[in-house]
């Protein structure tokens, strides 16, 4: 018998791009802006801080914690109230400020 191969599917059977998107389940969080991003003026003295210094690696892992947690939030994928989203963003602004001071403070020669 001349049966089909199943690893031969014909390019009609699968969905097209448009229908695929429909059905998608998933929400497609906005790129973040990396702390990185936010410092680029101060590149150099970021890194070579974040490489010498673990309490400041430690306060740019929360920092980007914070960021990660509050787009899952403004995107819907992680449900909160409007006064946890505002708490979010208050520590992350804390912790922007807190690396800024960092690096002005911080001789890195």
């Amino acid at each position: 018998m001349n049966e089909p191969d199943p690893f031969q599917t014909p390019a009609q059977h699968w969905p097209s791009t448009e229908a695929a998107a429909d059905q998608a389940d998933f929400v497609v969080a906005p790129a973040l802006r990396s702390v990185e991003e936010e410092f680029a003026d101060q590149a150099a003295d970021f890194a070579r801080l974040k490489h010498r210094d673990p309490t400041f690696r430690r306060l740019v892992a929360y920092y980007t914690s914070l960021s990660h947690n509050i787009g899952a939030i403004e995107t819907g994928v992680e449900p909160a109230s409007e006064e946890f989203l505002a708490m979010l963003k208050n520590q992350q602004s804390q912790a922007r400020s807190e690396i800024s001071a960092t690096l002005q403070q911080t001789p890195l020669y």
